[in-house]
């Protein structure tokens, strides 16, 4: 519960009071703890905003595959791959929310290899293509060489409806999504976040370098520590700039100096000497 409390405490704190982020300076381990559950609920918040609508994008998706097609049957057994109940070669121009096309190509049917200049006889020569037969799948960019390959042996067992495919991309949004998106998130966020720390740890030196030389009593460690509290606002800030689209330049850095200095050269008058480190004492005295 205490942990909860601190958290809560750290994050409207940082807002606005640089006397308490001075006073938190020697307690770093519980700053980076605040830290990263701050830093994994804005990256599962800006997470959702930007995948938002995926489950409707793809289902309708699938509908614009399967579009005038009756509901087939798709399946692999024995590494070959089958679709009953669909007129083969079936053939479907994909058109991109770009302007770019992609040709879908299935012939599960014919035993006979077909050449993509064939393949292509009806688009433009040109066009991207997925083409899929009974034993592999293969993507075209412009060129007439396949880019990648993939063979249906390598691909389990399954028998698939029209409709069950259209049922299991919704519940897969709808459910198994959201455990992934967590645990993709938390990989994010502590990536992202050990990247943000790395920065921090060169603001910090730059902070302790003015601060000492003004003779401040404080250690690299310390300045750190006021600077991951620090981060707060900056990282909100950025947060918004992800919702509007409109990122700001140096907007991030200038905060995050601001929010240092002001609680090293400011925030520090009101703390207790009780709190600085004696080294900083030995330090001065040397």
């Amino acid at each position: 519960m205490n942990f909860f409390k601190h958290i809560a405490t750290a994050f409207y704190k940082s807002f606005y009071d640089i006397s308490w982020m001075a006073e938190q300076r020697m307690k770093m381990w519980r700053a980076i703890a605040y830290f990263f559950v701050l830093f994994l609920v804005t990256v599962l918040i800006s997470g959702f905003w930007l995948t938002r609508g995926f489950s409707s994008k793809a289902l309708t998706l699938w509908d614009e595959l399967t579009d005038n097609a009756p509901d087939f049957t798709m399946s692999v057994q024995d590494e070959t791959f089958r679709v009953t109940d669909l007129e083969q070669p079936y053939q479907k121009v994909l058109d991109g929310n770009d302007g770019d096309a992609m040709l879908l190509y299935v012939d599960t049917v014919t035993t006979s290899s077909v050449s993509i200049e064939e393949i292509r006889a009806n688009v433009a020569e040109d066009m991207p293509a997925i083409v899929i037969t009974s034993k592999l799948v293969k993507i075209y960019d412009a060129g007439d060489e396949p880019v990648q390959t993939e063979y249906i042996k390598n691909v389990p067992s399954f028998s698939l409806t029209k409709q069950q495919v259209s049922d299991n991309i919704a519940t897969f949004f709808q459910g198994t999504m959201i455990w992934l998106f967590g645990l993709v998130g938390i990989f994010v966020a502590g990536f992202l976040g050990l990247g943000k720390l790395f920065y921090l740890g060169i603001v910090a030196w730059l902070v302790y370098v003015v601060a000492r030389a003004d003779r401040r009593p404080v250690t690299y460690w310390q300045v750190f520590t006021i600077g991951v509290y620090a981060l707060t606002v900056p990282t909100l800030l950025q947060l918004g700039m992800i919702f509007l689209g409109y990122p700001i330049p140096y907007v991030y850095s200038v905060v995050l100096l601001a929010g240092m200095f002001g609680a090293i050269f400011y925030g520090m008058k009101k703390t207790p000497l009780t709190q600085i480190d004696p080294s900083v004492k030995n330090e001065d005295k040397k």
